[in-house]
């Protein structure tokens, strides 16, 4: 799928914040044939899965493929209160299905997987690890069941854990720099490459 076209959903990291900021852009930025950003910072797959303007643009865009992120925002919002319940597990997950499920009527979908920001001071986060291979694990299972859909196109996930290094992270925000930033669309631009 060589120059293949592609339209960004999701949230900040799709989006491209930068650290310590409230600046987006920085993953757009480095990649290439972008018919579309509707990647939006702080967005919840509950929120995407909901009629809103942004689902249907990505639908309704004439890229190739559709590149994002989704439900680490959801995961933070469970956590306010200190826990995250089954319920509202199942509700996050419910959603992000639904998502996926529709843009995968119209084109393929590659859905980044998060890393731990924290990898390069474990110490400071020790819980982090276990909590993005919990995270990681339930997106792979919804990516799994709409697979499972029959007339849907793929859904791939790619492990930005596998790209994304230490020096890539402050170890205070959460979002990777720059260079991290440039990583990613690099990955992802080799992974659309030998579709």
């Amino acid at each position: 799928m060589k120059n293949a076209s592609i339209v960004l959903f999701g949230d900040s990291y799709t989006a491209g914040r930068i650290p310590h900021s409230q600046t987006d852009g920085a993953f757009k930025k480095c990649l290439s044939n972008v018919h579309g950003d509707f990647a939006v910072s702080g967005s919840t797959a509950l929120q995407w899965s909901m009629e809103n303007e942004c689902l249907p643009s990505v639908c309704l865009s004439d890229a190739d493929i559709a590149v994002g992120s989704l439900l680490g925002n959801d995961v933070f919002a469970a956590l306010a209160d200190g826990k995250v319940t089954l319920d509202e597990t199942l509700r996050s997950m419910a959603a992000l299905a639904i998502v996926l499920s529709r843009i995968a009527h119209t084109k393929p979908v590659l859905l980044m997987l998060y890393p731990n920001p924290y990898m390069g001071v474990p110490d400071k986060h020790p819980e982090a690890a276990e909590g993005v291979r919990r995270l990681n694990a339930a997106i792979g299972c919804v990516a799994d069941v709409v697979n499972g859909i029959p007339y849907t196109n793929p859904v791939m996930p790619l492990d930005l854990g596998t790209v994304l290094r230490p020096e890539h992270f402050d170890g205070v925000d959460i979002h990777p720099n720059e260079a991290g930033y440039q990583a990613m669309a690099a990955a992802v631009m080799d992974v659309i490459g030998r579709m």
